[in-house]
């Protein structure tokens, strides 16, 4: 090609540098790069081969691509993090639930049974406030409870390509309100079992989340492609991108970086994701924007 190994594969110039300057026989090294569009995780074991003169005859350089590996990995890992995560919701939702609902049920009774003899509209005021609080604990721990149970699908056979195009007109007013511009690519060609109204509600929360990290006159772009045995929906924005230290957190139930933000919405996206034998994998980079592929398994 006219290039040297260190301009054809960047990250690995200062591993070559230590191989043919001869400071180390050999090295290996795990390193991310950038291949046809897409990050990938490579891991590169480089060796000298020895010669009877002493000064190396060559070097060889053998790469495996481990980019499948490593995003398995942490989806086994966020998946065991959820799940624990899910079983201390439930317990914790079934612990307050019994005491709140007495509290409840209290509080109704003071209001319709109890009259004070003085600052009776105080009174009532109070007494509904608590009865409207226990309320809204109460909706909490029903998301908790439903955090915790995986979600129940009803699943029909569904051209994704016509399921993709019938979303493109509520995804498009999603971005159009913030004045982003949309576009949609998918040309898959098959069908597969989806629930699609939950389904609607992962991509939904995708592009909505795309819409938002972006300034107006930006791209959200959603396509579908094949890769393998998988059908990848992707959802990419030119936006702010995502810092570093909260890649890892973004699937966390309650976590979130906006200021109206509950923290609920990938943390069902992913576990509806699942729930179909999929995964969600994310790519960001701070300035630049991101890349959510939803991937399902083709039966």
């Amino acid at each position: 090609t006219g290039q040297t190994a260190s301009q054809i594969l960047t990250p690995c110039a200062d591993f070559f540098f230590e191989i043919i300057s001869g400071k180390k026989p050999r090295a290996h090294r795990e390193v991310q790069c950038e291949i046809g569009g897409q990050q990938r995780v490579l891991e590169a074991n480089f060796s000298a081969m020895p010669s009877q003169q002493g000064s190396p005859a060559g070097y060889v350089v053998v790469l495996r691509d481990l980019t499948e590996q490593r995003a398995l990995q942490k989806i086994v890992q966020r998946q065991e993090k959820l799940t624990a995560m899910g079983k201390l919701a439930s317990g914790v939702a079934h612990e307050i639930r019994n005491p709140l609902n007495a509290i409840g049920m209290l509080s109704q009774r003071l209001d319709l049974e109890f009259t004070p003899k003085e600052d009776e509209t105080e009174y009532r005021q109070l007494v509904r406030t608590v009865y409207s609080e226990v309320q809204r604990l109460n909706q909490i721990i029903q998301r908790f409870l439903k955090f915790a149970r995986p979600p129940k699908l009803n699943l029909a056979e569904v051209s994704l390509d016509n399921f993709l195009a019938r979303q493109q007109s509520l995804f498009q007013g999603e971005t159009e309100s913030r004045q982003v511009r949309f576009s949609l690519a998918s040309d898959c060609g098959i069908s597969m079992q989806l629930d699609a109204e939950q389904m609607q509600q992962v991509l939904l929360n995708l592009v909505r989340n795309a819409a938002q990290a972006s300034s107006p006159g930006d791209e959200v772009r959603l396509r579908c492609y094949l890769q393998g045995q998988f059908s990848v929906i992707e959802v990419q924005d030119f936006g702010s991108g995502i810092a570093p230290e909260n890649l890892n957190r973004i699937f966390d139930l309650y976590f979130t970086t906006k200021e109206d933000g509950t923290g609920m919405g990938l943390s069902i996206a992913n576990q509806i994701v699942q729930a179909h034998g999929g995964f969600i994998q994310v790519e960001s980079e701070p300035g630049k924007g991101s890349r959510f592929q939803v991937s399902l398994p083709v039966q």
